[in-house]
C-alpha cells in the first residue's frame, strides 16, 4: 500500500475516531483533555462511566492522542469524512470543533442539505437563516438545534 493511501485510511480513521469523541458524558474523576470550545462538558450521559469516553485513539501512533494532535492531523486532510449518531448534540459539537480546525477555504458537504438546497444556501448569513433557507423544519431531519453547531 503506497504512503499516500496509508496516510489517508490512518486520517480517515482518526477522523471518524474524533467524530465519536463524544459517545457520551465525560467520566468523573477522569483526566480532560482541554479540547477548545468546551468539548470536554458533554450533555449526554450514555456510558458515563466507560473510561474511552472523551477519548481518541490513533491507530498510526498506536496511543491515545491529544485534541491539538487530531487538529494538527485533520489540518492536511482531503478528503475528510466524518460520521456521527444523528441525534446526539455531542457529535455535531465535536464536528463542529473539527470544521472549525480546518484550513480556510475548506470544502464542506452535508448529508443534510440536497440539490434544491444548494440554491438558497448562499443566501444564509447564520445558522437561523439557514433553516430557514433550506425549510429543514419540515425536512424529516431531527431537530435543527442539534445541527445549528456545525452549520
Amino acid at each position: 500500500m503506497s504512503d499516500v493511501i496509508r496516510s489517508l485510511w490512518m486520517l480517515l480513521a482518526l477522523a471518524m475516531s474524533a467524530a465519536n469523541l463524544g459517545c457520551g458524558a465525560t467520566p468523573k474523576g477522569a483526566q480532560q483533555s482541554s479540547l477548545q470550545g468546551g468539548l470536554t462538558e458533554w450533555s449526554t450521559s450514555i456510558y458515563a462511566d466507560h473510561p474511552l469516553v472523551g477519548q481518541v485513539w490513533s491507530s498510526e501512533a498506536e496511543r491515545f492522542v491529544t485534541p491539538r494532535e487530531v487538529a494538527t492531523a485533520l489540518g492536511g486532510a482531503s478528503p475528510l469524512l466524518l460520521g456521527e449518531r444523528h441525534d446526539h448534540p455531542d457529535h455535531h459539537r465535536i464536528q463542529a470543533w473539527i470544521i472549525s480546525q480546518l484550513k480556510p477555504g475548506a470544502i464542506v458537504g452535508f448529508e443534510m442539505l440536497d440539490e434544491d438546497d444548494s440554491k438558497v444556501i448562499g443566501g444564509a448569513t447564520d445558522p437561523a437563516s439557514l433553516r430557514d433557507l433550506t425549510k429543514w423544519d419540515k425536512s424529516g431531519w431531527p431537530k435543527f438545534p442539534l445541527y445549528a453547531p456545525i452549520f
